[in-house]
């Protein structure tokens, strides 16, 4: 056998220095991978390549796992079912939608009678779909006190195109907004780089605590989220700004095309969700990159 690529693989037995190729009797051998950080990023799935053989899973269970829940095993049978891969076979498995960090297992537990080769696996990745809220997600995002009157906004721009517009909205009668017209907007750029660090400054009329929330967009969709913490925080400025000051800060972040395209600056204030995105692929971490012969 030879890798799927590369020069390594990971796997039961490899038939090296006496061994025989096939997996012992009564045996739990478990291979675990790092654990990948997934941040915001949401319906991750676990694609990679195997050469599996193993008995009916009514005899010898072979099994993934995702943080210790299993997401896949051979099937159980009438105990003739055996799994045989013939040759090196993709396998996508969804991995339940887990939340901040996964960590994969491949897992085998044989008994006492016909051993095969078990697993043997390549090019182990994690993805997730390129939805608009993983494409979109912003998880820096920061309100403070900026210059006299304003309040200081920062955060950085999605890594993942395409990317038509960001909007920072700030929320109306204290709440914090929970979409792209869900209160005032404040800053409006249709000409933004890929995760570029963005500054800008919102004059306000008083010294009140104010929500902000900013929702990139990428000419369908919107992200699609407020999370407080990510893309959601409150601010507020020592001093209250002029009239004349918050005039010209409305010019200065983009204001005036935002009303030329979209009519107003005032959102209607409903509680809604940005769009659903499409569902290509987007790789974002590989579970195991470093491949070697185990036992």
């Amino acid at each position: 056998m030879t890798a799927h690529s590369g020069s390594f693989v990971w796997g039961n037995d490899l038939g090296y220095d006496g061994y025989n190729g096939a997996y012992q009797a009564n045996r739990n051998n478990r291979l675990t991978g790092p654990v990948v950080e997934l941040g915001h990023y949401e319906g991750a799935f676990l694609q990679y390549w195997r050469w599996l053989t193993v008995e009916d899973a009514a005899y010898d269970q072979a099994s993934i796992l995702a943080n210790d829940t299993v997401v896949w095993t051979n099937v159980v049978g009438a105990g003739e079912d055996h799994h045989l891969d013939r040759q090196w076979a993709p396998h996508v498995v969804d991995l339940g939608d887990p939340r901040g960090s996964v960590q994969v297992a491949f897992d085998l537990v044989s008994d006492g009678g016909v051993e095969l080769g078990g697993w043997t696996v390549d090019d182990v990745c994690v993805y997730v779909p390129a939805t608009a809220n993983n494409r979109l997600g912003v998880t820096d995002f920061q309100a403070g006190e900026g210059g006299t009157g304003t309040v200081a906004l920062t955060w950085t721009n999605p890594v993942h195109g395409p990317l038509a517009e960001v909007r920072v909205v700030r929320g109306k009668d204290g709440d914090c907004p929970t979409g792209p017209d869900d209160g005032d907007v404040v800053f409006f750029a249709t000409s933004v780089e890929l995760g570029a660090p963005m500054v800008a400054q919102d004059a306000v009329p008083s010294t009140d605590t104010y929500c902000y929330a900013v929702f990139p967009g990428d000419g369908s969709a919107f992200l699609g989220w407020a999370v407080e913490g990510w893309n959601v925080d409150t601010g507020s400025a020592e001093v209250a700004a002029t009239p004349e000051q918050i005039e010209e800060q409305a010019e200065e972040n983009g204001l005036d095309a935002f009303e030329a395209q979209y009519g107003s600056i005032s959102g209607c204030g409903c509680r809604a969700g940005g769009p659903a995105g499409w569902l290509a692929l987007l790789a974002v971490l590989p579970a195991l990159r470093r491949r070697q012969v185990s036992r």
